[in-house]
């Protein structure tokens, strides 16, 4: 690994903390390490550091590829490269600020959706920029992404699976953290051309033993699209078109859509509840019944 440094007035004691817990790794995972344990980045193959405006301290790392973690945010990530700033703390903690990650950039957001179930978010782009507090952040995206959120349901007679899709050219993510460590995008702000799919299948159990399957499938684009968690809200404006497909036990639907605005109202559960376009016109079909499946 190849380590530059720069060292203006007092800043040898702060980097010098820092490389030794950088030379303590080196045998087996060469990396920045919060001594507090609540981020890293390892797999480094070449590093700048420079503690000119401490307790301010920036550094270029790269990798084959670099991987890192955020405890606060829940995130976990890849890339080639990356550049940002940390703090120094007292008690000797290392707090990160910020992160621009380039290069076949990944990502994985781990929490609880609104209705406390398991959930998972990944995302793939070209480069992101990471900045973090205590315990929330925002994912900033200037290039075309692919963001994936899945997770299971399990309540009450009622199981099931989601799984809901966003391309765009470019957007931001705010997080929020919990005390128990949890961590929900808060809100989103996608850029266009954009596609929205939303997936899910939920399976009722009836008192006799009996089960009905429901599936719901809705792909929309448009030119923008915001989300809002506290009310389970994506808005979708400009030039919308919607392919829709539910089928319940009994009865279901196929339609196409065009319009200028469409508001889609989530459950907890991620499951849709509502949909309103406006300025537009619908064609819908109906699809024949599907029988019920039967346990």
């Amino acid at each position: 690994m190849t380590i530059r440094l720069i060292f203006i007035c007092g800043a040898l004691l702060a980097t010098g903390t820092l490389l030794v817990a950088q030379s303590r790794q080196a045998s087996s995972s060469p990396g920045l390490r919060d001594p507090n344990g609540r981020w890293e980045i390892t797999n480094i193959s070449s590093l700048l550091l420079d503690a000119v405006k401490r307790p301010r301290i920036t550094f270029e790392a790269s990798g084959q590829p670099l991987r890192g973690s955020s405890r606060a945010q829940n995130l976990t990530f890849s890339a080639q490269s990356a550049t940002g700033a940390f703090v120094e703390e007292r008690g000797g903690g290392l707090r990160l600020i910020e992160a621009l990650l380039t290069g076949n950039v990944r990502m994985e957001v781990t929490g609880k959706d609104r209705s406390g179930e398991p959930t998972r978010s990944d995302i793939q782009t070209a480069s992101a920029e990471l900045k973090a507090n205590a315990n929330s952040g925002t994912i900033t995206l200037p290039d075309s992404f692919t963001f994936v959120n899945q997770a299971t349901t399990q309540g009450k007679n009622r199981s099931g699976s989601r799984n809901f899709q966003i391309e765009g050219r470019g957007g931001i993510f705010e997080l929020k953290g919990e005390a128990r460590g949890t961590q929900e995008i808060t809100s989103a702000t996608i850029r266009g051309p954009v596609r929205l799919t939303l997936d899910s299948t939920t399976l009722v159990e009836g008192a006799d033993g009996s089960s009905e399957r429901e599936d719901t499938k809705i792909i929309a684009t448009g030119n923008s699209l915001t989300y809002t968690a506290s009310t389970g809200t994506f808005l979708m404006t400009g030039n919308i078109k919607i392919d829709g497909d539910r089928q319940s036990g009994q009865a279901g639907y196929l339609g196409s859509l065009t319009g200028e605005r469409l508001e889609i109202k989530v459950d907890k559960s991620f499951d849709v509840i509502s949909m309103r376009l406006s300025a537009g016109q619908a064609t819908v079909e109906q699809k024949p019944t599907k029988e019920t499946p039967k346990r």
